[in-house]
């Protein structure tokens, strides 16, 4: 139970297929025990580090993003109805109370953005972070075995948006940049849409 930790799931551009976002309050609470023992191997006394811990602490912040590159998680959609129900990711911590998910997993848990919860499981033994490595991570499980098609592939919705970021029907005029970090400017500010259509001189 210490190392579980449970969150509704939303979509991230920003995750490799093989990685999930944690919220940064619940990984520490999942995280706790290794960064206590990652930091007394490192010499700190015992009731310090879990000090530190509680402290949020620099020192326990960096050792538990180290443990968070060497310790992987399982992530479980229940009802779990086949093997592409659990899986294993690389973990990166993130703000806020969501748990983030790339979308090319989706179809693998059978999920979607209507409040869809999922928990997530710090493994314990180096024989279960070795298991996760070699065969639970999404890149290692393409091909789905009722088929042998690639099956971890963005759809419904994220499907939906790629078709309306890459298509060229606007009503608004092409916008000129001189520069792609202009566009990126105009882009961040909100002046922009995913839908405009854009030149860059540059």
């Amino acid at each position: 139970v210490d190392t579980v930790g449970r969150a509704a799931i939303v979509p991230s551009n920003d995750l490799d297929m093989d990685e999930i976002g944690l919220p940064e309050a619940q990984a520490w609470e999942t995280y706790t025990p290794f960064v206590v023992r990652r930091l007394v191997r490192q010499g700190v006394a015992g009731p310090r580090a879990a000090d530190l811990v509680e402290r949020r602490d620099p020192a326990a912040r960096k050792a538990l993003v180290d443990e968070m590159d060497e310790r992987p998680v399982t992530a479980v959609r229940a009802p779990t109805l086949h093997r592409y129900g659990v899986m294993g990711f690389r973990p990166k911590l993130v703000k806020g109370n969501a748990l983030k998910l790339p979308p090319a997993v989706y179809k693998g848990f059978g999920a979607d953005n209507d409040g869809d919860q999922m928990n997530w499981h710090v493994p314990v033994s180096q024989a279960e972070v070795d298991d996760i490595y070699e065969r639970m991570l999404p890149s290692r499980n393409l091909l789905a075995v009722k088929n042998f098609k690639v099956h971890q592939l963005p759809t419904n919705e994220f499907a939906a948006g790629i078709y309306r970021a890459t298509s060229d029907k606007s009503d608004r005029p092409v916008r000129t940049f001189a520069t792609y970090q202009d566009l990126l400017k105009a882009w961040k500010s909100g002046k922009i849409s995913h839908s405009d259509r854009v030149n860059v001189l540059e």
